[in-house]
């Protein structure tokens, strides 16, 4: 009876598991509601991942469980082809274990290697181009010199100003966009660092570079970019309203050949949302870049 419930107890969860690897990405990824909820399917990727996880977990400890079971029924009845499968089971376990640490110790490695090398080429960047400053709910706000128009969010501290995470923005960026405008954006940027967008995206990357074969990983990886962008718009679109928003992507969009980005403005468009929250507008004093 013990040799049977262990073995349901490895079957099911992985059976499981392997549900979620195939159904997810076909559940997920189709209809509009998902471009309506972005945080409704991004949580329910969410879901399917960390459960997907635990279920090949809760396999790999009644593995363990079940050998460990035969080791003492074989030793208390003397049955020797009872150890012989206990100590192969246990083996393949130890081995499974072994195999999946080495990955996902490697790739985890890797990742963070190559996250911190970016983040050490802002930080040059901000220190070195840094032309204006200011400080927001908590979050550094640096104009750097540069044609380009783009934003980014750095999580970590800003030592120098106490803050806890940091938005940088081209100058190129404060040019083109209005006041309310460039304050979207810094808002968008904001929205990335309050969710944990950054971790998302990281457990996304590590997952599907631990199983690269396999479709949900790959996709969830996909998806989980565009997802936390709209996560991000409707936060911003939240204090400004979505035509604000959407004059931000397209202005761009259009200046950096982001086909993306004016999609993005077209669904916001399409929705048509009032201002709701009229907020104070601090962080509009990077606007006054040169040349704005």
């Amino acid at each position: 009876m013990d040799v049977l419930a262990g073995l349901l107890l490895i079957g099911l969860p992985l059976a499981y598991a392997a549900a979620m690897a195939v159904l997810a990405p076909r559940l997920l990824t189709r209809g509009v509601w998902r471009f309506d909820r972005p945080g409704l399917c991004l949580g329910l990727w969410q879901v399917a991942l960390h459960t997907g996880l635990a279920g090949a977990a809760t396999s790999f400890v009644a593995a363990m469980w079940l050998a460990a079971v035969l080791v003492a029924r074989s030793t208390a009845e003397r049955a020797g082809w009872v150890s012989v499968q206990a100590v192969v089971l246990l083996w393949v376990v130890l081995a499974v274990a072994g195999v999946v640490g080495v990955v996902v110790t490697t790739q985890y490695r890797r990742l963070a290697r190559d996250e911190r090398r970016a983040r050490r080429g802002l930080s040059t960047l901000e220190a070195e181009h840094g032309i204006h400053r200011a400080v927001a709910d908590g979050t550094s706000i640096t104009v750097v010199e540069s044609p380009r128009a783009v934003a980014c969010a750095l999580p970590g501290r800003a030592r120098a100003v106490g803050c806890r995470h940091r938005v940088l923005v081209s100058s190129g960026l404060a040019r083109s966009l209005d006041a309310g405008e460039l304050r979207a954006v810094v808002l968008h940027e904001q929205a990335h660092l309050r969710l944990h967008h950054p971790l998302l995206l990281r457990l996304a990357r590590l997952n599907a570079a631990c199983v690269p074969l396999l479709p949900g990983p790959r996709e969830l990886e996909r998806v989980s970019g565009m997802l936390v962008e709209l996560i991000a718009d409707d936060a911003a679109a939240r204090h400004c309203g979505d035509l604000t928003v959407a004059g931000a992507l397209t202005t761009i969009g259009s200046l950096e050949g982001d086909a993306a980005m004016l999609l993005r403005a077209e669904r916001l468009r399409a929705r048509r949302r009032p201002r709701v929250r009229r907020g104070p507008a601090r962080p509009v004093v990077v606007a006054s870049a040169p040349g704005a």
